[in-house]
């Protein structure tokens, strides 16, 4: 039995590998319910365990004895302890919590991330920067959202604040030298960065890797050594790695293996469960997702001896590691058809067993495309066709963001909408995705939108040759590098009936200066080339486009920032084509994915409203 509602915001697995607790997440009103969950592995069902209305982050103790989690039944998100037998809930202390908690390796405390001690910003005061990077999409003003690391005994409840800085700190795992955890945002530096470190419970802090630009991921392991690797989401030409650092140095885990470590996809759920990168442990080997065309596996990797691996999870599918106990790990797993679940597999064996059961059978067939480009260039694609209705369709080309993400076994809810609608949605990797490799992901330096071009319209050329698609009736859409995307191609073929762009980058000299990510997604993607930066942005040739186009623009947006949208609201209005902004307020670049329900139900609406009045509604 499936609700099509509901989706796993976090889980975790008991020491013993038996029993799984999750928060599942859904939409009531104008906000997200978030309830916590208790299943066994291999038995039906599960017992809920209400107590705010978002309990999030649920955390086993080592004995399997308690679960502590993040509830805000007091206004305010707080650690509290849970009685898995009895039900009975206990709060630890009043120090909010932003990320965590995290169980100590006897037990006795917690830790986790939260603000310092400090009177908030008065909003409507004057205030002045001195951040090289004052902002940051999704977080807002660097200087408000300063995190601490802290720890609790879970029995006095006495709390003590380790870390005093002004990071962001982050993401904290308890090994035998103290807490390790990830710094970000450095106050003194020109581009965000990130620094794994070690604090003890006396407040000592250790620096136990080195300054990546880039997403960081860390695991300190149980005989003294750190785990961390970068996830390489900026740099087109990199792979995402792993380390280890410990007495003898630093040396790699991957290197030489060819592959591309924790992924990244283009994931349209409101639920945050895979978004971040996660690397795991046991005595011998580290887990890590590996990105694998339009699939991410999940491999084992030898900690001594030269680099090798071993895949645990494989197949058509995303699978991204949760928890690793007693030989079992506890994973997601999702297709472009199927919405995730909690599975957990048997290290030693492969087997699998499916815990949660919230996807049900698919709706839309999906059809695997493997497309040639003008030039020859293998492309992979996913075709979605619309349940009940006859090809060819009226269809959608979805562009995904990055543009070093990548689509693939993951499940769009906007293009699931939009094929309950009748609609035909097309999906590809064109050149500059992830997965494909180095050379692949590194095609549009320096040439966005004229190397990707041939290759979605290659695409749509291939689904109309092959019936699926009406080349009478065709949209286009896309986020963020989706949306530059979409323009760019409005603005050089007319083949296009209607355009739905949400948060694009149009020009690349303001963009420099404005994004939270302009200095160094500029500096790695255009060379810093000022001429470059012109022949690629929207703004030279918006006054070709005749598509009607829809901006979608989030009020908070820090990668793309407002002004973009409207600087081409501005050109395409006064070249005469149709174009009409819907402006979501309070939110951030991914707000019409993860924000409120009202702001995400608004961009699924306008885009399906958009196509129709364009493309002529389905029938359907």
């Amino acid at each position: 039995m499936s609700d099509s509602r509901i989706f796993v915001h976090s889980a975790d697995l008991s020491p013993d590998g038996r029993r799984v607790v999750w928060a599942a997440q859904w939409a009531e009103g104008t906000a997200d319910r978030v309830e916590l969950r208790l299943g066994t592995v291999g038995e039906p069902g599960f017992r809920a365990v209400a107590h705010g209305s978002r309990d999030t982050c649920p955390a086993w103790s080592p004995d399997g004895r308690r679960i502590a989690f993040a509830s805000d039944c007091s206004g305010t998100p707080r650690l509290h302890l849970l009685d898995p037998g009895s039900g009975e809930v206990v709060q630890v202390a009043e120090t909010p919590v932003v990320q965590g908690p995290v169980w100590s390796p006897h037990g006795r405390r917690l830790a986790w991330t939260a603000p310092p001690p400090r009177p908030a910003r008065d909003p409507a005061a004057p205030y002045r920067v001195t951040r090289a990077v004052p902002w940051a999409d999704g977080i807002g003003l660097l200087d408000d959202a300063v995190t601490d690391i802290w720890s609790a005994d879970v029995e006095s409840g006495e709390v003590r604040r380790l870390t005093d800085d002004e990071y962001l700190n982050r993401d904290p795992v308890w090994g035998p030298g103290g807490i390790t955890y990830v710094a970000s945002f450095p106050p003194g530096s020109p581009v965000p960065s990130d620094q794994v470190r070690t604090v003890t419970e006396d407040g000592r802090v250790t620096d136990r890797g080195p300054v990546v630009p880039d997403v960081a991921v860390a695991r300190p392991l149980a005989d003294g050594r750190v785990l961390h690797g970068s996830a390489a989401m900026l740099h087109p030409a990199s792979t995402g790695d792993l380390w280890i650092t410990g007495p003898e140095g630093t040396r790699s885990l991957t290197e030489g293996l060819g592959l591309d470590l924790h992924g990244g996809f283009h994931i349209d759920l409101p639920s945050v469960l895979g978004e971040t990168p996660v690397v795991l442990a046991d005595a011998t080997h580290a887990v890590a997702g590996v990105h694998n065309g339009g699939t991410l596996e999940i491999h084992r990797f030898a900690l001594d001896g030269p680099p090798r691996s071993h895949p645990l999870v494989t197949g058509p599918r995303t699978a991204h590691p949760i928890a690793l106990r007693a030989g079992r790990l506890l994973h997601t797993g999702a297709t472009a058809a199927t919405r995730p679940d909690l599975y957990v597999t048997d290290v030693a064996t492969g087997a699998g067993t499916r815990v949660t059961f919230l996807a049900g059978d698919p709706v839309h067939e999906v059809e695997h495309l493997a497309v040639r480009s003008a030039d020859g260039t293998a492309i992979e694609g996913w075709f979605l066709c619309p349940a009940g209705a006859s090809a060819p369709y009226p269809t959608v080309l979805m562009i995904h963001g990055g543009p070093k993400l990548a689509f693939g076994e993951t499940y769009n809810a906007d293009a699931h909408r939009l094929a309950d609608r009748g609609y035909g949605v097309l999906m590809i990797n064109p050149r500059g995705s992830r997965g494909y490799g180095p050379g692949f992901s590194a095609a549009t330096m320096s040439a966005w939108g004229e190397s990707d071009f041939p290759d979605f319209m290659a695409a749509v050329d291939h689904v109309v040759g092959e019936g699926l698609a009406d080349p009478g009736r065709l949209g286009v859409c896309g986020l963020s590098y989706g949306g530059y995307m979409t323009c760019w191609i409005t603005s050089h073929t007319d083949r296009f009936r209607a355009a739905v762009a949400e948060n694009p980058a149009v020009n690349l000299h303001s963009l420099y200066g404005t994004s939270d990510l302009g200095v160094p997604l500029l500096s790695l993607a255009m060379d810093n080339s000022p001429r470059r930066m012109a022949e690629c942005s929207l703004l030279t040739y918006a006054h070709r486009s005749t598509t009607p186009t829809l901006l979608v623009v989030s009020e908070h947006d820090h990668r793309c920032p407002p002004e973009q949208a409207r600087q081409y609201y501005t050109a395409l209005t006064t070249a005469g084509c149709p174009a009409e902004m819907l402006i979501l307020p309070g939110v951030g670049h991914d707000g019409s994915i993860i924000g409120p329900p009202a702001i995400r139900e608004a961009q699924d609406d306008a885009l399906a409203e958009w196509m129709d009045r364009h493309l002529g509604k389905p029938p359907c």
